[in-house]
């Protein structure tokens, strides 16, 4: 988003937010499991970085997704249209070569 500093991450969630550091490979690994254990304990978290919105959520219980970047199975993911992605390929940092995704809504189906 406009105003976000870049190899900075804003999370934010019910309840709280942090902002966490987003430049090397360790740092997006930390973001990712920060952001992961976020999700399972608040539910629904909003991650802001220079030029990108990713909004995660929990999956109901006894569901989970499949990622469709990589085929995993996860119980959080992110959502684009129709389309459900694992965190880790969400918050693929920027110099990664899997695909970096802007989740810019809740989906609800």
């Amino acid at each position: 988003m406009a105003g976000m500093v870049h190899g900075v991450a804003h999370v934010s969630y019910p309840g709280g937010g942090a902002f966490l550091p987003a430049r090397s490979a360790e740092d997006w690994q930390d973001l990712i499991s920060h952001v992961m254990d976020r999700v399972r304990t608040a539910g629904r978290v909003q991650v802001l970085t220079a030029g990108h919105r990713w909004i995660l959520r929990r999956t109901v219980e006894q569901a989970s997704i499949r990622c469709t970047s990589c085929g995993t199975t996860s119980d959080s993911g992110c959502f684009d249209g129709g389309l459900a992605f694992c965190v880790s390929c969400a918050l693929a940092a920027p110099d990664d070569n899997r695909q970096h995704l802007e989740i810019t809504g809740w989906d609800e189906t």
